[in-house]
């Protein structure tokens, strides 16, 4: 994070000083989670003669400043201090591509401004998108609640399971060094410390590790039944059980997977996905992918690219911790593609699915998507 750049660009902000080049600088860079909450806190500490309540819902002071800085960035005007929404809540929500049968529908906020939202009025209350939140699970079968401000930290020496939950993602060292990071209802369970031939963990849901080197002791992956074996290498494992297949991705490095006596190895841009056995037939297909489209929930990103509508809805699902269902049991016959920020409302994402035909109910936490 630069998070001198983002400093200099919100002082330019509030000084009135923040040209348009500026602007859409900074709304790049307010994508990202973390400089979300950098930027708050920035404003905390520079507008103190304000009241402003930052995690106030929508119609707040901070949301009205912020969809100022969305509109005059539009407008190519330099940017002003004038109280109104949030860039980063808007801006990849209309990088969305729709495909309804032979219509292709493209939203581009590069070239066109941000789609008028509809009302949504069977929505009672605003639900927020995931935040930096997990269990951490010690030896002795005490959880302790881990929140942004330990997110990223070395975990302490007698934890053995870490876990997050619907609404939640998390990044830790473990104790050999390792770097993972948990996505939404995700976990990873590990020994206290590695004093073994080999370091062995355990991984469910959505798990991106960066391994410690040490070709002494091989690293092991275990995820729905397949083994991913690991020197130093950084790689994403997709083991989520209401998924129908465990992908590996290989991003850097080397990796070898296993599963009922069949085994591949990885190029980086690879992917292994592994299928539950059903009679004869290899278990283990490996395919290239565009790492970057993988790794997009590491990056606070949706990637809807190549994904089915179910598939989608899951991850929303995870995400903001909500419920899906189908009313009829009818899936609709449509198909997303394209980006979108995490960082946005369920509620603004949802009003921008409806804008692309996309009907739906929400009762409290229960989506129902409509025929």
């Amino acid at each position: 994070m630069d998070i001198q750049k983002l400093q200099r660009l919100t002082e330019a902000y509030i000084t009135d000083t923040l040209s348009a080049e500026e602007g859409v600088e900074l709304a790049k860079m307010l994508q990202q989670p973390a400089y979300q909450l950098s930027f708050k806190e920035l404003l905390h500490t520079q507008l103190h003669q304000q009241t402003l309540d930052l995690d106030a819902p929508p119609g707040s002071s901070l949301e009205r400043i912020l969809q100022s800085l969305d509109t005059q960035i539009q407008q190519g005007n330099s940017v002003r201090r004038t109280p109104l929404l949030l860039r980063w809540k808007n801006i990849a929500a209309a990088i969305i591509v729709l495909v309804i049968g032979s219509g292709i529908y493209i939203f581009r906020h590069q070239s066109k401004k941000i789609l008028p939202i509809s009302q949504q009025t069977n929505v009672v209350r605003e639900i927020l998108p995931g935040t930096s939140k997990a269990i951490l699970t010690l030896a002795n079968g005490t959880q302790k609640e881990l929140g942004t401000a330990d997110n990223g930290l070395p975990l302490q020496a007698d934890a053995v399971l870490l876990t997050t939950p619907n609404g939640g993602q998390y990044q830790a060292v473990l104790p050999d060094g390792s770097k993972v990071w948990l996505n939404a209802a995700s976990g990873i369970k590990f020994p206290s410390s590695f004093n073994h031939k080999e370091r062995k963990v355990e991984v469910t849901g959505e798990v991106y590790l960066e391994v410690a080197q040490n070709p002494r002791q091989p690293f092991i992956v275990n995820a729905g039944g397949a083994e991913i074996q690991v020197l130093g290498t950084s790689f994403n494992i997709n083991a989520y059980e209401d998924e129908a297949v465990l992908k590996t991705t290989l991003v850097t490095g080397a990796v070898k997977i296993s599963m009922a006596g069949h085994s591949r190895p990885l190029r980086p841009g690879q992917q292994a996905v592994v299928k539950p056995m059903k009679g004869e037939g290899e278990p283990i297909i490996v395919q290239s992918v565009d790492p970057g489209q993988v790794l997009a929930w590491k990056n606070g990103l949706f990637d809807f690219n190549g994904l089915s509508f179910e598939e989608i809805m899951r991850q929303l699902g995870r995400w903001y911790d909500i419920k899906i269902v189908y009313e009829n049991n009818i899936i609709p016959n449509k198909q997303l593609a394209g980006e979108m920020t995490r960082g946005v409302s369920l509620n603004d994402l949802l009003k921008q699915l409806g804008e692309l035909g996309i009907h739906y109910k929400l009762n409290d936490r229960t989506l129902t998507v409509l025929p």
